[in-house]
């Protein structure tokens, strides 16, 4: 999958974006810093107003997570499916810049198997 949680990535997404310099070096803070659920929750919220999105959305599954209890990803609402955004993965406790939600959603499908349905059935 492109794009990952590495500092790199989150360089390339700031620029994609046209972040001002300021807002992406508070927003690293944010993420670096985020220890608890309401921690993650305020860079998502802060993400989302440097990101110009369109909220902070939730994609839900059947696995039980520490954050928001049912949670696979969740995600800036960049507008499209698979333009660049900023993603949290709940049950990995693991952040991703610059891939698109649909992609993180088919990276991490085992979260999701009744969205991907196992060939072995």
């Amino acid at each position: 999958m492109s794009g990952d949680c590495g500092f790199t990535a989150f360089v390339e997404l700031m620029l994609e974006i046209d972040a001002e310099p300021k807002d992406a070096f508070f927003l690293m803070v944010k993420i670096s810093e985020a220890k608890s659920d309401r921690d993650i929750e305020k860079a998502l919220d802060f993400a989302n107003s440097v990101m110009g999105g369109f909220g902070v959305e939730v994609i839900r599954g059947d696995t039980w997570g520490r954050f928001w209890t049912d949670s696979v990803v969740v995600y800036v609402n960049m507008g499209d499916t698979y333009n660049s955004t900023l993603s949290y993965v709940p049950p990995e406790d693991k952040w991703y810049f610059g891939p698109s939600w649909g992609d993180v959603i088919e990276y991490h499908s085992y979260l999701l198997p009744e969205l991907f349905p196992s060939d072995e059935e």
